[in-house]
């Protein structure tokens, strides 16, 4: 098949925690033989499996985790455990898993909590990666086998999001969409975007879809497509915007005058429309320099 241009890249993104709250009891610590892993049915503090539970694994592992720190109270910037679960918790290190740490005397489920918030949203220790990739698919589908090689491709890279530009058939980027699970297609509102949007739903959710620069075809003749998400389990949860972007060909018969042109029309994109400009936080240029693909 013709070669494929597309580029791939990671992006951290620092998970949020939110316990379950608790029970109110007389006091805020928890018992000496107390657990958390046991109740899960009526909402778990940590899941094992997740950046949460690794990111408070590296916090009370870390040194710089003292006992002023644990058993400063929370209103004060500290995490806020009772003196005996924090003199444990320091004594019992190294704590290799979650079951190390709950086996911990008067570390309980308020005590888990306690370290998760401060873990994650104080100390940003929960990350997460998304994954990224931006392709050309170069005036898709060029052949009958090119629907197949996209799906292969996608389906071994497992992207959380493709920025995809040269889209000519929409029921083809469709076909794709269809078998590959659990992924959604973005499309500009023109009957002639040639960019689109490929993105897990378990991932983001989606906010907005916007076509940039609409009114300056001279400037813009593909227009960009904004697209407005907030990625799950964000600290903070905030609007992220992904562009995507189709610029102006390095060969061709304008060679000359198309470099000026692309740095103009990147400028452009990193300084959008106000009106794109006031709802969005953040902008990130998918369409970054390609390099060849099978």
């Amino acid at each position: 098949m013709a070669s494929l241009r597309s580029t791939f890249a990671s992006l951290a993104l620092l998970v949020a925690c939110s316990p379950a709250a608790a029970e109110p009891t007389e006091s805020s610590g928890d018992g000496r033989d107390d657990g958390f892993l046991a109740g899960k049915a009526d909402g778990a503090c940590l899941d094992a499996a997740s950046p949460a539970a690794t990111g408070v694994l590296a916090f009370v592992n870390d040194a710089a985790t003292d006992l002023e720190l644990l058993d400063r109270a929370a209103e004060d910037g500290g995490v806020g455990l009772t003196r005996r679960a924090a003199q444990n918790l320091v004594a019992a290190r190294p704590i290799a898993d979650l079951a190390a740490l709950d086996a911990v005397p008067w570390i309980g489920p308020a005590s888990c909590r306690a370290l998760a918030e401060y873990a994650c949203n104080e100390a940003e220790r929960c990350v997460a990666t998304l994954d990224v990739m931006t392709w050309n698919l170069e005036h898709f589908p060029k052949t009958a086998a090119t629907e197949d090689a996209v799906v292969e491709l996608l389906g071994s890279l497992a992207p959380d999001l493709v920025g995809v530009q040269e889209v000519e058939s929409t029921t083809a980027l469709q076909h794709v969409v269809d078998a590959l699970p659990g992924y959604a297609r973005v499309l500009g509102k023109r009957a002639d975007t040639r960019v689109a949007l490929l993105y897990r739903e378990a991932a983001f959710e989606l906010r907005a879809v916007e076509q940039l620069f609409t009114d300056d075809a001279d400037a813009f003749p593909r227009p960009p497509l904004a697209v407005t998400m907030v990625p799950h389990d964000a600290v903070d949860p905030h609007e992220v915007v992904f562009v995507v972007v189709h610029l102006k060909a390095p060969l061709g018969r304008q060679q000359r005058g198309s470099p000026p042109r692309r740095r103009h029309q990147a400028a452009r994109v990193d300084r959008p429309a106000p009106r794109a400009h006031a709802r969005h936080r953040r902008a990130r240029r998918l369409e970054r320099p390609h390099r060849r693909g099978p």
